[in-house]
């Protein structure tokens, strides 16, 4: 008997060896290849909110989230440096103060392959957005010029934008000290003709608070020479244009 177990350990013990090492390493092969899961903790929500008739007032209640991700070893591993992404849609506001449960196809795994990884929670599920009711007022544009036209040409004032206002919507008491909206400076070092040039709105000198439309508006400058008509300005007319 013990000659049995002898010869059993000793015949051929290179190839059993290799036999041993191979299931090894096929078992460590099934292991790596098994479906992990990972946490990732503090995921910011983003939201998206195309309903024009409001603002988000304030960030997201709570602000950040627990992504559980189920998936290959490397799949996770390049989530660890590109981490999954919430983009919260809203169309339509019904109220100031709203809950929203995030369903968990909102997820976003960037890079990865949808299977190789899937989301299968969320911690916690819902959160509360607070908005604020924009009113709405159609207001002046502002052109501003910058520069010196060619000597001999002169800028026919007042200047014409085409429209000659814009909708502007904003938080009411904001909304209601506006006058005017401003462009961005037009440049008139260049010209020599009447020409027709798109300006946008100064969005910088605004402010976040406000929304446009159109955000671009079209401004005719009429060049003339300085000796066909008195009273034409030759100089830049910076803030002197008056839109109708």
């Amino acid at each position: 008997m013990l000659t049995r177990i002898l010869r059993f350990f000793t015949e051929n013990w290179t190839l059993k060896l290799a036999a041993l090492a191979l299931a090894i390493l096929l078992w460590m092969a099934v292991r790596a290849d098994a479906p992990k899961q990972q946490e990732f903790r503090n995921i910011p929500v983003e939201v998206d909110l195309r309903d024009t008739g409001w603002r988000l007032d304030g960030e997201p209640e709570p602000a950040t989230v627990n992504v559980t991700v189920r998936g290959s070893t490397p799949a996770l591993i390049d989530l660890l440096s590109r981490p999954p992404r919430i983009e919260v849609r809203v169309d339509r506001v019904n109220d100031s103060t709203e809950t929203q449960v995030v369903p968990l196809q909102w997820v976003e795994l960037p890079g990865v392959d949808p299977r190789d990884a899937q989301v299968v929670g969320l911690r916690p599920d819902t959160i509360r957005l607070h908005y604020e009711r924009l009113a709405a007022r159609t207001l002046p544009v502002e052109v501003r010029t910058t520069g010196d036209l060619p000597q001999g040409l002169a800028l026919a004032l007042p200047i014409q934008t085409n429209p000659a206002a814009v909708e502007v919507r904003g938080p009411a008491d904001a909304l209601a000290r506006l006058d005017s909206v401003p462009l961005l400076p037009v440049e008139l070092s260049g010209l020599r003709a009447t020409t027709n040039v798109p300006a946008r709105v100064d969005t910088a000198a605004m402010g976040g608070a406000f929304q446009f439309e159109p955000r671009e508006v079209n401004v005719v400058l009429r060049v003339v020479p300085t000796d066909s008509q008195p009273g034409l300005r030759a100089d830049s007319a910076r803030g002197r244009g008056a839109p109708f």
